[in-house]
């Protein structure tokens, strides 16, 4: 019975020293997609792209390579089209269970991250070290429309100057997280949530020896009474 109760309290010292450490170890933060080729590899996460989109159009036309492959991806259920409008929402409530990652260009995802660190206080999303799409942006006129040669050296000087990346990029924490760290050292408070197992490891202790002590004192009439036979 002793060796049994060491061996108990043996177990369950461990695990619970475990669990303690385990509150102030260091927390690694997965980023699982980096490339195309990751998203596409994991069988269970849906891609969000723009819809009427120049991106879409270009899916729709494709015929070989790994866009090729993106666009199969709609048949299977893993890639949906939702319009700016949507982004918000589609951010809160499907890229946040995991389960989908959103494809556009670089300003347009980091206006929608910093758009949702202003309402949650904090970094829950990242963005993938290799870009997959080119941006561009431009003004579009008629071919014999006379502004057209006093507007393309002020556009280009506009672009230049970096007025452009200015304009887009001028929303409230918009480079907060761009340097989210991989890992993060965390410490939790004391409480009894963690100290359970110490009152229950006890508890356990003194009902055991309790019974024990109860079922020697059962026992011991009939001790007395062997040895008096005898």
């Amino acid at each position: 019975m002793l060796g049994l109760w060491m061996l108990t309290t043996l177990v369950l010292t461990k695990s619970y020293a475990g669990n303690l450490m385990s509150l102030l170890a260091v927390r690694y933060l997965p980023q699982p997609f980096q490339t195309l080729e990751d998203v596409l590899d994991h069988p269970s996460v849906a891609m969000i792209w723009q819809k009427y989109s120049k991106n879409e159009e270009f899916l729709r036309g494709v015929q070989f390579g790994m866009f090729r492959e993106v666009a199969d991806l709609e048949e299977k259920g893993r890639l949906k089209f939702h319009t700016q409008t949507q982004f918000s929402k589609s951010l809160d409530t499907l890229v946040r269970t995991g389960d989908h990652v959103f494809v556009d260009i670089d300003t347009t995802v980091k206006n929608l991250r910093a758009i949702d660190v202003s309402k949650k206080g904090r970094c829950d999303f990242y963005l993938s070290r290799d870009g997959f799409l080119p941006f561009s942006s431009s003004i579009i006129s008629q071919k014999t429309n006379p502004i057209i040669k006093g507007l393309n050296p002020r556009v280009i000087a506009l672009t230049e100057s970096g007025i452009f990346k200015y304009w887009l990029q001028d929303v409230p924490n918009f480079t907060r997280c761009n340097n989210v760290p991989k890992k993060v050292a965390l410490s939790t408070t004391l409480s009894f949530t963690n100290l359970w197992g110490v009152f229950v490891l006890l508890a356990g202790g003194l009902a055991a020896g309790l019974v024990v002590w109860s079922l020697e004192l059962l026992n011991l009439p009939n001790k007395k009474s062997s040895w008096k036979t005898t």
